[in-house]
């Protein structure tokens, strides 16, 4: 079969390799569409470490069942698009048992832990997969795992309708962020230092935020900058929600939060077997339309530009599997 592995930092070769085979729990695809993201880029520019070389990378999957195992108990048939859930986790240990699989000790990541999408073909555990209608764009599709991260985070912040939101850092995360929020009829301020992710936020119907803004109800922090995270705080209604995303500031000072009564909660990834169905099936209803949020399109022949893209730009590309 025809692939895109990693062969060095920043480096992509189109090779042949053999056909994976299809276990007795999985389904074997035959790939479609692929997104990219921020542990892409990592992986790709070598700041993240990955499998020995030639890797196969690629997280973010879209495509149609080749095969079934012989013991996939769903009941999938030959030539059913589904997209792919990238991170597996045990679901047998006492945090997948709590429902977060988040934490999951043995949680792997496709693309990362193990090889990933950026083939024809690829074999994946059946019970990572979600099956999606064919009317549903491949571009929205493609956007799923990061929507998935931002209904998690809306999730556990207990977000409801018409609650005021100060969402700080407009980067691509934030900004699906702020899709689902808006989705969801919350009221969306963004405090973003650079114009043209401060722009998307407000085409996806956010405010931006000005000096004074104040009485929200829930601030998720996706800046990093504990400056900014302190700043901001003042802003937020006694009793708030306080998320802080991966790579947040630290948690604010103790003192202020038993004073203002805040409620803090950290927010990783996305937990199976709920956040990911729920993030396909508003895909599928029309509820999110993140489409516009995936503008560039490449088939694999770009991979290599796709990727340095991917790192410059906050619009996110995604690759066709047209050879």
């Amino acid at each position: 079969m025809r692939a895109v592995v990693l062969t060095g930092p920043s480096r992509l070769e189109a090779v042949e390799l053999d056909p994976p085979e299809c276990g007795p729990h999985e389904v074997l695809l035959a790939m479609s569409a692929l997104g990219l993201g921020d542990q892409d880029v990592a992986a790709f520019r070598g700041r993240r470490p990955v499998g020995p070389v030639p890797w196969l990378l690629g997280r973010q999957g879209v495509g149609e069942i080749a095969a079934i195992g012989e013991r996939v108990t769903r009941p999938y048939r030959l030539g059913q698009q589904v997209v792919v859930e990238p991170d597996f986790c045990c679901r047998g240990c006492r945090a997948c048992a709590a429902w977060f699989s988040s934490a999951c000790p043995e949680r792997v990541s496709l693309g990362l832990d193990r090889p990933g999408l950026l083939a024809e073909f690829a074999a994946v555990p059946a019970h990572f997969t979600w099956p999606a209608p064919r009317a549903v764009p491949l571009e929205d599709l493609v956007c799923a795992e990061p929507l998935a991260e931002a209904v998690a985070a809306a999730r556990r912040a207990a977000a409801q309708p018409r609650q005021r939101a100060l969402l700080l850092g407009a980067d691509t995360r934030g900004l699906f962020l702020c899709l689902v929020l808006r989705a969801r009829g919350l009221e969306v301020t963004v405090r973003e230092p650079i114009t043209e992710r401060l722009d998307l936020a407000c085409s996806l119907g956010a405010q931006p935020w000005s000096d004074g803004d104040d009485e929200f109800d829930v601030l998720f922090d996706n800046s990093g900058k504990r400056g900014a995270l302190a700043e901001s705080l003042d802003g937020l209604l006694p009793g708030g929600t306080v998320v802080l995303l991966t790579g947040a500031a630290a948690p604010p000072d103790g003192e202020e939060l038993f004073r203002r009564q805040l409620i803090v909660r950290g927010s990783h990834g996305y937990d199976h077997p709920t956040d990911f169905p729920a993030t396909v099936d508003a895909l599928v209803s029309g509820e999110f339309a993140p489409g516009k949020l995936a503008r560039r399109r490449y088939s694999l022949q770009g991979a290599n530009r796709a990727f340095e893209e991917a790192a410059v730009n906050v619009a996110k590309p995604w690759l066709s599997y047209d050879w």
